[in-house]
């Protein structure tokens, strides 16, 4: 889980996903080449009130170790960024023979504006390519 480099393909995504109790966060970063548009799409369901907030930019960055889209980030160790009210911070550790990581860290806001600090989470990085 250490290459995010573009493949060139029309439609490009990288994720992440964190759960832990209440708590469920989806972070997708989308490039669509053909539209020359990137998208940044976070999906947060707390107590069971979901929601979605999105980010568009006509630019985007990946190399070896990062896809970066709206002034998000993604790597194969930390993600951080912010959509409309809701920013994140997370550092992981891979581990070997798995796609599961640990939290070191987690902050964010909550729908209803308050801070949110966990214990270490699941967090499930992932990245993909479309036609």
């Amino acid at each position: 889980m250490d290459d995010f480099e573009s493949r060139g393909a029309p439609l490009e995504y990288w994720f992440f996903k964190f759960n832990h109790g209440h708590l469920a966060f989806l972070v997708d970063f989308i490039t669509r080449r053909r539209q020359q548009q990137a998208e940044v799409r976070l999906s947060l369901w707390v107590r069971g009130n979901g929601r979605v907030e999105r980010a568009c930019s006509p630019s985007w960055r990946t190399n070896y170790t990062t896809v970066a889209i709206a002034g998000c980030e993604l790597g194969p160790q930390a993600s951080r960024g912010a959509v409309a009210d809701i920013e994140w911070q997370l550092d992981y550790e891979a581990r070997s023979g798995s796609h599961r990581s640990r939290s070191r860290a987690a902050q964010g806001a909550a729908p209803d504006g308050h801070a949110t600090a966990q214990p270490p989470p699941s967090v499930v990085p992932g990245i993909g390519a479309g036609r």
